[in-house]
């Protein structure tokens, strides 16, 4: 099981390469999963995976959140028109 600093640092991360292609949270409310997600990551160590369509910039965030030492946390932007 991973630390919570383990935690904080892999979702930091994902934060920042998020940041990097401007995607932020504040220009994409449908983000708020993938936070509350990351939130309930860090604190509870809760892993989860998911999906988020962003209409905007037509693609889809597929993330992963593990909770297993060896797997880092994730996240993948594929283009997808709907």
């Amino acid at each position: 099981m991973k630390s919570v600093d383990n935690r904080k640092y892999q979702v930091k991360n994902l934060l920042l390469q998020l940041n990097q292609f401007d995607i932020k949270p504040n220009m994409f409310p449908e983000l708020k999963e993938f936070h509350l997600a990351c939130k309930d990551y860090i604190q509870n160590g809760i892993p989860k995976s998911g999906k988020i369509y962003l209409e905007v910039v037509k693609r889809e965030l597929q993330y992963i959140l593990p909770i297993s030492e060896h797997i880092n946390a994730s996240i993948n932007l594929k283009c997808k028109d709907k």
